[in-house]
């Protein structure tokens, strides 16, 4: 199994975009090829972590260089300023 984190420290007004953003995130992750799950985890500090597992490495990277995953990094589907993977 293969496993790709997403991580951002938010408060805000950017916290509800990036949840706007991670629902629609966690929503393409589950129609790819070789998805297993996703869990969020929110601390009271503001850090916010995807962990979405696939069933092996590929999978991952194909889904992580999709093009559902391309199209969020537009004007308007852009996850805010500080997201890590």
């Amino acid at each position: 199994m293969a496993a790709t984190v997403i991580r951002a420290n938010l408060t805000g007004a950017e916290l509800e975009r990036y949840l706007e953003w991670n629902r629609s995130i966690c929503a393409m992750a589950q129609q790819a090829a070789g998805y297993v799950s996703h869990e969020t985890f929110a601390a009271k500090n503001g850090d916010y972590v995807t962990i979405f597992n696939f069933e092996t490495d590929e999978a991952a990277q194909n889904w992580l260089r999709s093009q559902s995953i391309a199209c969020t990094s537009s004007t308007n589907g852009s996850p805010p300023k500080r997201p890590s993977r």
